[in-house]
């Protein structure tokens, strides 16, 4: 056998460009290892409850990168705090991996007061959450318009209808009770 792949120059050739091709796979193989860090993860801190100007010294220190994708208003939490990320807390990534961040808003977002005027109580309370808005007391006034708004308040003063207020501000309500036996002077 060795002396047929001797005298045989293609057959040498050959068995020359195999041995030469398995190596270089196998050469390349240890270099994409080396080259992606196989087997070599940091775990991922958990961001929540962090506010935004500690993400730097984290990353860093962690040898990872951030990018706020989003940011939503909870008036329940801290402004500027993070509250959601990808991928989550102690997952394994690769060094240099980038996490998204979604944070608490840092501004108070505005909305326009609704027309409540004249409707029921029912379809006033709906229409205010729907615009982000909360019903705080609901005040009964003698008036023919049995639980229809009459108007609406502030802190006390009286508002407008399109007039912008902050998210998640209390609305006070003026509504009729309906005919009553009280005298009104006229």
């Amino acid at each position: 056998m060795l002396k047929i792949i001797k005298d045989n120059i293609w057959l040498k050739h050959l068995l020359l460009s195999l041995v030469t091709l398995i190596l270089l796979f196998v050469v390349w193989l240890q270099y994409l290892d080396v080259y992606t860090k196989h087997n070599s993860f940091i775990k991922v801190p958990d961001f929540n409850a962090f506010h935004i100007s500690e993400l730097d010294s984290i990353t860093s220190s962690y040898m990872l990168r951030y990018e706020i994708i989003d940011s939503v208003f909870d008036k329940n939490k801290q402004k500027g705090i993070v509250v959601n990320q990808i991928p989550l807390p102690n997952t394994n990534v690769k060094e240099n991996r980038k996490i998204y961040l979604t944070i608490n808003s840092l501004r108070i977002r505005k909305v326009i007061f609704p027309d409540i005027f004249d409707l029921t109580l029912r379809e006033a309370v709906s229409k205010i959450q729907e615009h982000g808005l909360e019903v705080g007391i609901l005040e009964y006034q003698a008036n023919i318009a049995t639980n229809k708004v009459l108007s609406f308040k502030v802190n006390g003063l009286p508002i407008e209808i399109g007039q912008e207020l902050y998210y998640g501000a209390t609305v006070d309500l003026v509504v009729g009770r309906g005919l009553s036996h009280k005298r009104v002077a006229v």
